[in-house]
């Protein structure tokens, strides 16, 4: 099994989304018998260094990448409707320099280069594709968003 660290840049703000979000992939990386945490920085020692947030942990990633991790950055909504359009130089440096790319939607990947797209899976967290009544018919359902909505998002 790999030793895995989720780096979130916000970490020591113990109520932001990629502080919330690292915790969570934490916990899911130990039920998949890894042994992994989360950290603001990558220690060097880690097998796989998974980064939120492509700009924000851009040095997170440099560092990452330099070393003989293999690197991980999930693309956040934030990366591309903001970092992206106003710092290209930082968002396409990290995903330069990352092994793997995760997206969070399916749309994601239009607004990457083919070089990037390349690299990106996406996996969908947390939403359900339809709903069945316990009489087995479809029924429709109310959606309740929670969360720090900017924006970009």
């Amino acid at each position: 099994m790999a030793a895995v660290e989720v780096v979130a840049s916000t970490l020591a703000t113990a109520l932001s989304g990629n502080a919330i979000t690292a915790e969570r992939y934490v916990k899911v990386f130990a039920e998949l018998g890894h042994t992994s945490k989360a950290v603001g920085h990558p220690s060097g020692e880690a097998d796989v260094v998974v980064a939120l947030n492509a700009y924000r942990s851009a040095r997170a990633i440099e560092s990452a990448a330099a070393g003989r991790s293999l690197v991980v950055v999930v693309l956040t909504g934030t990366d591309i409707y903001r970092f992206l359009p106003s710092d290209p130089d930082v968002v396409l440096g990290a995903l330069t320099r990352a092994d793997r790319i995760v997206g969070l939607n399916d749309r994601i990947g239009d607004d990457l280069e083919p070089r990037h797209r390349a690299l990106l899976d996406i996996i969908y967290e947390g939403a359900a594709q339809s709903v069945v009544a316990r009489d087995g018919a479809s029924t429709e359902f109310a959606v309740a968003v929670v969360g720090h909505l900017r924006d970009e998002k």
